[in-house]
């Protein structure tokens, strides 16, 4: 029993942000645009911040491909032209095409923890941190360029740095991997094809996933499934497309 007398008045907690150091973000847009051929690794920190539509404006300003972490899934909408789809224990195609041949990544509310398809290959790759947690940093990795700030509002310096950097000088230029992308994905959809039109009996889950994805509107419906299965769950996360603006954790499937 609580005692009557007990206390329980509560005020909230007001939350607070903070942005990036001005120099970090001018250093972070210099390298951005400066890479060769850079990603963008997309944490479950954009979700927490709702920064899915800054995130968007990033990569399209600057053409940079998105790959999702499976906690991030649904930050960056998986019909946009620039996106490689979610890096788990299992992954797309085109994750695995991109981050072999990336020089640079940048993680954007993300933890860089060790974990997942080509964790190795970060250890090849430069790396660049966005995180409102100092505890992120150098926790498995040891990045070579961080800023401690809220997801949106280092989104939002970056965007504005990125401008002025393409409209004030002619050394740097918007990335256009458009086609490469498009060209990985249709060969990736081609080699499953068989597998999610199979007429099998019984019927097997990936033939499931394909009469989900044509029969669900991911715009206007929320589809909530109950995995007990751990493997269909990673299938089901790279085989079935996301749009923005779900709750994190990434479980869910728009």
């Amino acid at each position: 029993e609580i005692p009557e007398d007990l206390g329980t008045s509560y005020n909230p907690v007001v939350s607070k942000r903070s942005a990036g150091d001005p120099q970090d973000i001018k250093t972070a847009a210099k390298m951005l645009l400066g890479a060769q051929r850079p990603i963008i690794q997309a944490g479950q920190g954009v979700l927490y911040a709702n920064s899915s539509e800054k995130l968007k404006q990033l990569a399209e300003l600057s053409g940079v491909p998105v790959m999702t972490t499976m906690a991030g899934k649904s930050s960056f909408p998986e019909n946009h032209p620039l996106s490689l789809g979610t890096r788990s224990s299992t992954t797309t195609d085109m994750v695995v095409h991109f981050l072999d041949k990336s020089d640079l990544i940048l993680g954007v509310g993300c933890s860089f923890t060790r974990i997942h398809y080509g964790m190795n290959e970060f250890d090849k790759k430069i790396l660049m941190q966005v995180t409102n947690c100092p505890d992120d940093v150098n926790k498995d990795y040891s990045p070579d360029h961080v800023i401690i700030g809220d997801a949106e509002l280092v989104l939002d310096e970056l965007i504005a740095e990125l401008k002025d950097l393409l409209e004030r000088t002619n050394e740097y230029q918007p990335f256009d991997f458009n086609d490469e992308i498009d060209t990985v994905r249709t060969q990736w959809l081609e080699h499953w094809m068989p597998y999610l039109t199979s007429d099998e009996t019984p019927i097997n889950p990936y033939r499931v996933v394909w009469e989900l994805m044509k029969n669900t509107d991911p715009v206007r419906q929320l589809l909530l499934m109950t995995l007990e299965v751990p493997e269909i769950r990673s299938f089901l996360s790279i085989l079935r497309s996301t749009l923005t603006g779900l709750s994190p954790g990434g479980n869910l499937l728009n």
